[in-house]
């Protein structure tokens, strides 16, 4: 364990009005949709500011914070210089300095291997996450994802997706496998989001199966399932905006609640997919230095070993969701 020096960001951070271009997208990403005229209720997205790319220091965070006067997000010098609770005179000792630079540098490598999901950067349009979940369902990234573009440039809003020609669509999908059925449900799902769009404040019954987790680990915070014991309990999944919706899966679900619903609904949904697992174990490591897990929560705080693990796995995966090239 970090020698008692790692403590949980403010509560309430002040906020910076710089936005991270990985989280705001330049019209000129091929991995980018502008548009989404259907769309009321939703603004997605995060505040996030890079680690600098070149080598950082305690010295060098020290001097951003000063300089920054405020907490820049996810992966900002605050987010970093919160953790520590010292006296400035100890930036003069060799081993502190020692310890200091590999704690900083461990925590931006891992910050520059965040995990890559098309949900987050269609996380605007909770239609466009549906679909590309659907296409993902059981099949490889690196195969979904380009035919999931290819669907979006054709029939680029669900009015003109429910009013696409299935034959014209199956032929489209084909190569991923079960063609009929999934132009079917994503004709459906379409027709149903035009007709019902899910709204935060309307809540409908989840058809997914019952499954077994235990508490989160936060304070005061529950799963959102029925109530929990001490150990692990078969709970019901929570009612969601979009759980009335033709292939809202527990997949789909979870990546709705992580992507699409702010606030902190990403906190208490237990994955079962294994790149959503991965990108909750980055997201818990990187804003509250928080060692997760998909069936205990947090566990405790994260060790620099641990950091260093989870940084050599997202590292290997890297791409998986066909957005290796930002």
């Amino acid at each position: 364990m970090l020698p008692g020096i790692l403590m949980s960001l403010p509560e309430t951070p002040k906020k910076c009005s710089t936005v991270s271009p990985y989280f705001s997208p330049s019209v000129e990403s091929r991995y980018f949709n502008l548009g989404a005229p259907h769309v009321e209720h939703y603004s997605g997205g995060s505040v996030v500011t890079a680690p600098a790319a070149r080598r950082r220091t305690v010295w060098t965070v020290l001097a951003e914070h000063d300089s920054s006067g405020c907490d820049s997000g996810i992966g900002g010098p605050n987010a970093v210089v919160s953790t520590f609770q010292f006296e400035r005179s100890l930036t003069y000792d060799p081993a502190f300095l020692s310890f200091g630079d590999l704690f900083i540098q461990t925590y931006d490598e891992l910050w520059h291997s965040k995990p890559i999901l098309i949900q987050e950067h269609v996380n605007q349009d909770p239609w466009k996450l549906l679909v590309a979940t659907m296409f993902l369902n059981k099949t490889a990234g690196r195969i979904s994802i380009p035919i999931f573009w290819e669907v979006m440039k054709r029939w680029a809003t669900p009015q003109e997706l429910s009013l696409a020609d299935a034959t014209e669509l199956i032929e489209l999908i084909k190569p991923l496998g079960l063609q009929h059925q999934r132009a079917k449900r994503l004709i459906q799902l379409s027709s149903v989001y035009m007709s019902n769009p899910p709204s935060p404040d309307l809540l409908y019954r989840s058809k997914s199966p019952r499954k077994r987790v235990r508490p989160t680990g936060i304070p005061g915070v529950s799963t959102g399932c029925d109530a929990l014991e001490d150990t692990a309990q078969p709970v019901t999944y929570p009612p969601t905006p979009i759980s009335h919706l033709p292939g809202a899966g527990p997949y789909a679900l979870d990546s709705y609640r992580i992507f699409c619903v702010p606030g902190d609904e990403w906190k208490i949904v237990r994955p079962t997919d294994k790149e959503l697992i991965k990108y909750l174990k980055w997201r818990w490591a990187i804003t509250s230095f928080d060692f997760w897990d998909p069936d205990r929560g947090i566990v405790r705080k994260i060790e620099l070993a641990e950091m260093q693990s989870l940084t050599a796995e997202l590292r290997a995966s890297r791409g998986s969701h066909g957005l290796d090239e930002l």
